[in-house]
């Protein structure tokens, strides 16, 4: 569950007024705001605000809060929209802002507030929403790794995925691995490949996979152009993690760049993705495996829900998309994969669909796909 950062709001208490940044759940009018004895009894104020009748109320300006006699209201234009699941990752996109408004003296003291703040526990957990703690940490990790390596990239290079990404981190539990070469061995030679660029593609050129302590990872950008520029990592723990382009962007897609989701491809990769998953499990694992898996697609923001074979599946257009951030999370038993893959695609991938206009996943066409995967199984 990701929380926006809406607004800094003024704090009126017994002594001068002061800033803090204001946090929401996009699907609830609750606000959060730091936890710190500085501000403790606005905070209360604000955490309990729906007993005591309060009236929220959230546009793309601004958050107003009344409640009796009391009142607040945000400073917030709407051009900063920070979205984090952690407060570290607040944080991080907080200071890579806080030049922009150095003008704004409310905003520009609450985001040096909230940066120099102690941790707080309670919000930290609010944060999380549903994903687990290690799981959502080595996505957050894995995701800063991959911004680390572009980092040298100009601007406009077209491998920092600006119109769009999906990334996708999963977890088996227990995974036991004797070494990386062992891990490397399994993941080049005995996993399964249901298309030409399957999930965790494994080149033997200068975008070969590396050791890096613990993990195995791989920049598939050096020398090549955005399409092909995924970024992967796996580890001896049993995590893994996969970032890629929106194949929608391609030049050779159906439709403009950053206008399109597809029909198709969430349940073809998911599904490529699923399997593979059940494949590691079947070597580094046992009967009790157990999974949890988190994707989320970037860039969102705009595109309508069509496909790019539209006579193939008479499939209708839907959208555009509200929200910029799309994320879904299951947690089940390995077996599962197996025994019950359309179900699974179904509960992960439909809060995603939904999200263009209340469209429904069709259980036919989800069969449909997992069956063209299954048919094209290269190895």
């Amino acid at each position: 569950m990701y929380y926006q950062l809406v607004g800094a709001m003024p704090l009126l208490g017994d002594g001068p007024c002061f800033a803090t940044p204001v946090f929401r759940r996009p699907d609830s009018n609750s606000l959060w705001i730091q936890d710190t004895d500085r501000f403790d009894r606005v905070i209360r104020f604000l955490k309990i605000s729906e007993e005591y009748d309060a009236e929220v109320q959230c546009s793309e300006k601004n958050v107003k809060l009344t409640a009796g006699d009391h009142a607040c209201t945000s400073f917030w234009d709407g051009a900063e929209l920070i979205i984090a699941q952690t407060r570290d990752e607040a944080v991080g996109r907080l200071k890579n802002i806080r030049h922009q408004i150095s003008s704004r003296k409310y905003l520009a003291e609450a985001i040096d507030e909230f940066i120099a703040a102690p941790r707080s526990s309670e919000l930290d957990e609010q944060f999380k929403g549903l994903h687990p703690t290690a799981l959502y940490e080595w996505m957050i990790k894995s995701k800063q790794r991959w911004a680390d390596i572009i980092a040298p990239l100009d601007a406009d290079d077209e491998r920092r995925f600006s119109s769009g990404y999906w990334c996708v981190g999963f977890q088996i539990s227990p995974f036991e691995v004797s070494s990386l070469r062992e891990l490397a061995r399994v993941m080049e030679r005995e996993t399964p490949k249901h298309s030409g660029w399957p999930p965790f593609t494994y080149l033997h050129n200068e975008r070969a996979p590396q050791p890096r302590g613990e993990t195995i990872e791989a920049w598939l950008g050096k020398g090549t152009e955005a399409t092909h520029a995924d970024f992967w990592r796996v580890s001896k723990s049993g995590f893994a993690y996969l970032l890629r382009p929106m194949q929608e962007d391609r030049p050779d897609y159906r439709y403009s760049k950053g206008t399109s989701f597809d029909w198709v491809l969430p349940i073809w990769r998911t599904s490529e993705i699923l399997i593979y998953l059940a494949s590691l499990a079947s070597h580094f694992s046992d009967e009790s495996a157990k999974f949890s898996y988190s994707i989320t697609y970037e860039g969102v923001e705009g595109r309508f829900l069509n496909s790019h074979t539209p006579a193939k599946y008479f499939l209708d257009q839907y959208g555009p998309a509200t929200t910029d951030t799309l994320s879904s999370y299951i947690s089940r038993p390995v077996k599962h994969i197996s025994d019950d893959l359309h179900g699974l695609l179904i509960q992960l991938l439909s809060p995603i669909y939904e999200q263009f206009a209340f469209a429904e996943l069709p259980l036919e066409l989800v069969r449909n796909v997992v069956d063209e995967v299954l048919e094209n199984k290269l190895r």
